[in-house]
């Protein structure tokens, strides 16, 4: 009768143990707001110029306050693949099995991200590396290759971005 006892222990707990837990977030807001940074491609409606994604209030309102991205855990889109949403000029770290783990990335029109190999957006690390990564007028989307060598290349080191409009 112990026998049984124990046994029947045993497999409830192999049970519990089987119980999906559901997955952190893949896209964890930083919790602070950041200026961005300068130098990022600039846009116009015809009356305002805007920098660094800051739209005009009639362009703001007519637009999505949010955006989506595209990742890869692979070179050429291949690989463990997932869309992240993110709301325009918020940084966000990655989770879930992302930090240090992305090779290529889609970033669709209007949209632009900026792709930080420390978490934080390089917050406390100004000789941090980073990545500008545009969507194309011609196209709608940029697919982009983070690749190894060079000042640029980010290549399986991204752990933050903060993606903006333009």
């Amino acid at each position: 009768m112990h026998f049984f006892t124990t046994l029947s222990a045993a497999t409830i707990v192999a049970l519990a143990a089987a119980i999906p837990v559901a997955d952190e977030p893949s896209n964890i807001p930083a919790p602070f707001d950041m200026e961005l940074p300068a130098g990022l491609p600039t846009a116009s409606d015809g009356a305002v110029v805007w920098y660094s994604g800051e739209a005009s209030a009639k362009r703001s309102m007519e637009k999505r306050s949010d955006t989506k991205i595209e990742v890869w855990a692979s070179t050429n889109k291949r690989g463990r693949h997932e869309t992240l949403h993110s709301d325009f000029n918020k940084c966000y770290n990655l989770g879930n099995g992302w930090n240090d783990d992305i090779e290529s990335v889609t970033v669709y029109a209007t949209t632009g991200c900026v792709f930080y190999n420390k978490g934080n957006c390089n917050k406390d690390d100004s000789n941090g590396r980073r990545l500008t990564v545009s969507g194309t007028a011609t196209t709608g989307t940029h697919v982009a290759s983070l690749l190894d060598g060079g000042s640029g290349g980010l290549n399986n080191m991204v752990s933050s971005y903060l993606c903006f409009r333009i």
